[in-house]
Order: structure tokens, then sequence, then C-alpha cells
């Protein structure tokens, strides 16, 4: 017998930085709100090793970013993250006031609205050399590295 979808207010795709700054938002206006988030982290982030350009904090750890913002969410706001990947999103345009079905690997939830936050990656293009020492996605990042070179 198939489980009966879970009822949210709000389901948020993508337990990154944008992601989980808007369960905190919708917290604070006691929207019931869940977040799914497939990897055992916060998003993109720790996949960087040092954020340089974060406002407000020089030179700080990916890995303490992540951590923080996750803990924040947690327990500052009683976010519910739950650790499941999002397979399909289903809109049913006559059905008030849950249109939309998401169905995960764990379960469906049911909600009302939908945010999807699920960042981004960079393009990989399969071109000669790209795997080599030197390749970067973020040119204006590795400014200083480049400058005054041809590239």
């Amino acid at each position: 017998m198939e489980e009966e979808p879970v009822k949210k207010d709000v389901i948020i795709v993508g337990g990154g930085i944008a992601g989980l700054t808007a369960a905190m938002y919708a917290s604070i206006m006691a929207i019931d709100t869940v977040v799914i988030e497939k990897t055992p982290y916060v998003g993109q982030l720790p996949e960087t090793i040092l954020i340089k350009n974060y406002p407000g904090l020089r030179n700080v750890k990916a890995e303490v970013i992540s951590r923080e913002v996750e803990e924040q969410a947690r327990e500052d706001f009683s976010v519910d993250i739950s650790r499941e990947e999002v397979t399909d999103i289903v809109m049913e345009k006559n059905a008030i006031p849950y249109r939309f079905l998401v169905k995960t690997d764990h379960g469906n939830y049911l909600s009302k609205a939908i945010i999807l936050a699920t960042g981004s990656r960079p393009r990989h293009l399969n071109a000669e050399g790209e795997g080599l020492k030197g390749v970067t996605y973020y040119p204006a990042y590795d400014a200083d590295i480049l400058r005054g070179k041809d590239v």
C-alpha cells in the first residue's frame, strides 16, 4: 500500500545557500516548508576550498560557511531538511490548494508552491586540455593568477 504524500505549503528543491535562505524566511512567516537536498551537505559550496568573495567574510573555508548556514537554518529557524533526490515534479492546474506533486526517491509530497534553488554547475566542454592544471571556471576569481598572461 502506497503512503499518503506529505503535505507542505512550500517545497524548496535545493539545499544550498539560496534554498536555506528561502526556508529561513518562510519559517519567519510561519509557512510550513521542507527543503529537499540530494547531497549530504549544503549545495555545491563545500566543493570549493576557500571563499574570498563572500560579502562580510574574508578568506573563509567553504565548509565552515556551509556548516554554519545549515546549523542556523535547523537550530534558529527549525527548517526541515530532507536528504532525498527529487525524481519528478507534476503540476495539476485544477488541484486546489495542493497543485504540485513532488516525487522523490523516498516518497511523495504535495505542495501549494515550489521554489527551485538548484544552483549551478560548471559545464564541461570535453575540449582537449580541459582537465589540465590552470584551467579555471572562475576567471574573475582567478584574476590575480591570470593577470598579464595570454588566455
